[in-house]
């Protein structure tokens, strides 16, 4: 369980990032 949060919360995050970057450019 503690593993399957972690995972989503990267992924939260990826996605995040991911639109940061794109907002940037």
């Amino acid at each position: 369980v503690k593993i399957e949060k972690t995972q989503r919360g990267w992924s939260i995050k990826k996605s995040k990032i991911q639109k940061n970057s794109k907002n940037q450019i």
